[in-house]
């Protein structure tokens, strides 16, 4: 296999176009689409419905797991106009152009490309009982003296992979050097048999010799009238091996969705040995070369084109996908633990992932490769117009195709331009999330353990809990059972403590923990008035979290919550939505002595009963301008629905004046009452037609308050959380046991020893000082919307409230975050001589990123 192979297939690809195209399509119905076997891998859009049902009707082949980036700039990079890896093929920018002859025809090219590396299966066929190698056993039958003598060797070791005699193989691949492969066929062995032999041998755990054997596999090839090495074939065949590899994660098997798991991460570091082994100097003179010389022809080429520094940068996306690969993996074996756990209380399969966390971890792709988008998307018409669909990361999974999502962006002028939003996050984040999955799983399914060893006593409980649930017990994303589950842990929690407050929090804690482990928000909005946001099945991102927004998050506490609301501890308890510009929260209140909640997507932000009213008491005496009222505010529906509006935007984006429209939930475990109402609530306007036209400087004035939420999750993420984790955490971890103990002679030792501790970079008081330094810009900018609402109140909606920043800054302090002013009054109690936890107390979980 050499040159000449690229030469045939680029030839055969070409003349199966050409005669594709020149065909008359199949009608509908005519015949059975063939599918194309294994997933689809990686991201990118879906053939647009006309262009796929034109190459469908005549490749014959169902092309739904085709995807398309019709705008790569790497494979301009390369010199190429489009290439197809796998199921995915990537255009240049500008000629990815279907509805020209051009364009048609080198799509067509590339579909050619796919069906020949992959040709469709019949779903009706039944599995053939030829051993993969077959190819093998019938080269031996047709030979005889030197070419029988060198293919023996090739048939021992094909054998020994079939009936998986692992400790055999290195041996038996050795033994291929000593084979005179002058006496082999051009064409023997094939590609697919090499392929599916080095993915074999991987999975058997034998990833050197299968390292060993590609080696001799590729030399096979004669190197061609060429001045230089090029690595066309060895690009294909890891490319293959990849393919292989993932075709064989099983969705309905653990234990082999596992074993793949392990030949991936082995695939991945195979990957990066072969690119960390190619010469450097010739590397870097290729890589030069290219800065002058153009760039090789593309795209129907009959010769080697795949030079050093192309396959260099090839081996960096195929680790990339190999890597995606391995989380289609770990999600097959994540939900089989968690049904596991669900049904048998069974914890191995969890086991067996918490093993591999820390080898995921360590993989490292190559330096500029280490983000990864995590969101999958396609275009679709829906009643003649253009709909942009999130789609589930994992189409190999068939449940994959009923978990499908309408997106809608928040700005209107994107409408119609095919854009898609990204969402990328780098490998330790994803690992950092499967790690917080893993651990998520046995909080809720009551295995938990504690620094010693034994299970901690909220494992304990949650294990009383599921035990009243019987059945198949708690399905991990099944609404209907969290909400029996929750019901039953308050009781649990109700009996032990006596404390109706406590167990309320216990709940919410855990559902605050399953939200942030098992979910993430959409970087656009859902579409409310589409699927039936209660029923459906969530599509998934690479990291296997649900996608939601604010709306969904909503919707799904208020019905978890539902068989609470009438607990007789829980009398008085009210639900009510807040809608506030582009975000739904939502707010629980009422229950007597139980804190009331703000819940903002997965957060959610206590207010004890007692701060509550003295809250509520300041607020009502303070009018919008921030002055003082000469009587208090009357308390009822409208103030109540004012208050906690109020409250919920200020928990929302601080010291911002905005819109608030609030309404009550009377019934929320009934999901078609309950999603009547929300998209009831979230069909009223808040901004006034000024926001609509634009020619007004008002124009889509919700923008604003989304690049101020973006804004904040920035400095949150990339200023509070390292602060949090890095300094303020660490430094409390050395000091509590000496705070603790000290008597009060010793105490204002032992504080200046901790307030001035900066073995983390910084002390605590002086990151503070830090982190607030990189948030002032935002409150100029919060300043800013509220002057723009007062020189134009018409920016609002006719009888919506509009919340007063001057009056929750009167009130809460709302100038000052919620981070600031906590640290602020921790260190005033330390210089006083107080002991008290500190908000980042001992065994607390750290601060987390929000994606």
């Amino acid at each position: 296999m050499s040159w000449w192979v690229r030469v045939r297939r680029e030839l055969e690809a070409d003349e199966l176009a050409r005669r594709r195209l020149a065909a008359p399509g199949r009608t509908p119905g005519e015949r059975e689409l063939a599918p194309l076997p294994g997933a689809a891998r990686g991201t990118g859009l879906e053939l647009g419905g006309q262009v796929r049902g034109e190459l469908e009707s005549r490749f014959g082949v169902d092309l739904t797991r085709v995807r398309v980036r019709p705008h790569d700039v790497r494979v301009r990079r390369r010199g190429a106009l489009a290439e197809a890896e796998g199921t995915t093929i990537s255009f240049a920018p500008g000629q990815y152009a279907p509805h020209t002859d051009a364009g048609l025809g080198l799509l067509a090219h590339e579909i050619a490309h796919v069906a020949l590396r992959h040709p469709g299966r019949s779903p009706r066929r039944k599995p053939s009982a030829r051993p993969y190698h077959q190819e093998v056993v019938e080269e031996l039958r047709a030979s005889t003296g030197a070419r029988e003598r060198a293919v023996r060797p090739i048939l021992a070791l094909c054998e020994a992979v079939a009936q998986e005699r692992a400790a055999d193989l290195p041996a038996l691949v050795a033994a291929l050097t000593r084979v005179d492969v002058r006496a082999l066929r051009e064409d023997f062995p094939s590609h697919r048999l090499a392929e599916e032999t080095t993915a074999r041998l991987i999975l058997l755990g034998r990833a050197h010799a299968a390292a060993a054997f590609t080696t001799w596999y590729l030399r096979l090839a004669p190197s061609g009238p060429y001045p230089r090495r090029y690595y066309d074939d060895a690009e294909w065949h890891w490319q293959e091996v990849l393919a292989a590899l993932s075709d064989k994660i099983d969705w309905s098997d653990g234990a082999a969705s596992l074993r793949v798991l392990d030949a991936l991460v082995a695939l991945f570091h195979r990957l990066r040995a072969e690119q960390d082994g190619l010469d450097v100097k010739e590397l870097a003179a290729d890589r030069a070369r290219f800065a002058t010389e153009p760039p090789p022809s593309f795209g129907m080429a009959t010769k080697p084109y795949v030079s050093i520094s192309m396959y260099h940068d090839s081996l960096t996306r195929i680790a990339r996908s190999a890597f995606e690969a391995t989380q289609a993996a770990f999600q097959a074996v994540l939900e089989r633990a968690a049904d596991a756990l669900a049904t048998r209380r069974d914890r191995a399969p969890l086991d067996a992932l918490e093993r591999r966390i820390e080898a995921l971890g360590r993989l490292k792709p190559a330096a500029g490769a280490d983000s990864f988008e995590i969101n999958m998307w396609t275009w679709r018409k829906r009643r003649g117009k253009d709909v942009l669909r999130q789609k589930d990361f994992f189409p190999s999974d068939k449940r994959a195709a009923r978990r499908e999502l309408t997106l809608q962006p928040y700005d209107a002028t994107e409408e119609g331009l095919f854009i898609v939003p990204s969402m990328e996050l780098e490998l330790s984040r994803v690992m950092e999330i499967r790690a917080l999955q893993l651990k998520a799983l046995k909080r809720v399914y009551g295995i938990e353990t504690g620094p010693g060893g034994a299970r901690t006593a909220e494992a304990r409980a949650n294990e009383r809990a599921l035990a009243t649930l019987g059945g198949k017990g708690l399905r991990l994303h099944g609404d209907d059972d969290w909400r029996r589950f929750l019901r039953a842990k308050f009781e649990e929690h109700l009996a032990s403590t006596g404390s109706a407050d406590a167990a309320f929090q216990a709940v919410v804690n855990l559902l605050k923990f399953y939200l942030r482990a098992f979910t993430t928000h959409s970087p656009y909005n859902i579409d409310d008035f589409g699927d039936d946001l209660l029923k459906i099945e969530f599509p998934r991102t690479l990291t296997g979290q649900l996608v939601h927004d604010c709306g969904v998050y909503a919707l799904r506490i208020a019905f978890m919550l539902s068989l609470l609301k009438d607990h007789p501890r829980l009398r008085g308890m009210r639900l009510r939505f807040a809608q506030l510009p582009v975000h739904i929260a939502l707010v629980i209140t009422g229950a007597p002595e139980v804190a009331t909640y703000i819940a903002h997507n997965d957060d959610f932000h206590p207010v004890s009963a007692e701060e509550m009213e003295a809250i509520r008491t300041a607020w009502a005496a303070v009018d919008a301008d921030g002055r003082q009222r000469r009587r208090p505010a009357a308390r009822g529906a409208a103030t109540d629905d004012a208050f906690f509006g109020e409250l919920a935007a200020d928990r929302f984006i601080p010291a911002t004046d905005m819109p608030v429209r609030v309404a009550g939930i009377p019934e929320p475990g009934d999901r078609t009452k309950l999603l009547r109402l929300y998209r009831k609530v979230v069909g009223q306007r808040l901004f006034g037609p000024v926001t609509e036209d634009p020619k007004q400087p008002e124009y889509q004035f919700h923008l604003r308050y989304l690049k101020l939420l973006d804004g904040i999750r920035v400095h949150y993420n990339r200023a509070l959380v390292p602060y949090w984790n890095r300094v303020a955490r660490p430094t409390w971890q050395r000091h509590k046991d000496a705070l603790r103990t000290a008597d009060p002679a010793r105490f204002a030792a032992a504080a200046a020893s901790y307030l001035d501790d900066a073995a983390s970079g910084e002390t605590v008081d002086g990151g503070r000082h830090r982190v607030w330094g990189l948030y002032l810009p935002l409150t100029s900018e919060a300043i800013d919307i509220s002057v723009a609402i007062d020189n134009n109140p018409a920016v609002l909606a006719p009888r919506v409230h509009r919340v007063s920043a001057d009056r929750l800054i009167k009130v809460l302090g709302s100038d000052t975050p919620w981070w600031d002013k906590e640290i602020r009054e921790h260190v005033a109690e330390i210089k006083a001589g107080v002991f008290l936890p500190p908000p980042f107390p001992e065994g607390d979980d750290p601060l987390m990123e929000v994606d």
